[in-house]
């Protein structure tokens, strides 16, 4: 999924995402492997299957990894099933981010 969620970033002319990127923090301190990340914007995209909502210690998982991530500076966009089927709500957050100048 997280390479149809590719597919339509570059379709919607979101380019400068770069998949599996490992960001880190102070010190070079690992934080998260995101599924889409902007550097330069400081954005990450994940795919969120139906386990990271069914699966409590995943779901922990991911709300400390969104903490730590935001901590740092960075803007985390969680994607699901029914974004793919409609990006334009994906596509108004990327946006909404640019405008703000986030960097």
């Amino acid at each position: 999924m997280e390479s149809r969620l590719r597919v339509l970033l570059v379709e919607g002319g979101f380019t400068r995402f770069r998949p599996n990127f490992d960001i880190r923090g102070i010190g070079g301190r690992f934080i998260a492997r995101g599924d889409l990340v902007d550097v330069e914007h400081r954005l990450v995209l994940e795919y969120e299957g139906d386990h990271h909502r069914t699966d409590a210690a995943q779901w922990h998982r991911d709300v400390r990894r969104t903490v730590e991530l935001e901590d740092a500076g960075w803007r985390v966009i969680r994607v699901t099933r029914s974004g793919l089927r409609d990006p334009s709500h994906i596509y108004t957050s990327i946006h909404a981010h640019y405008r703000r100048g986030r960097r």
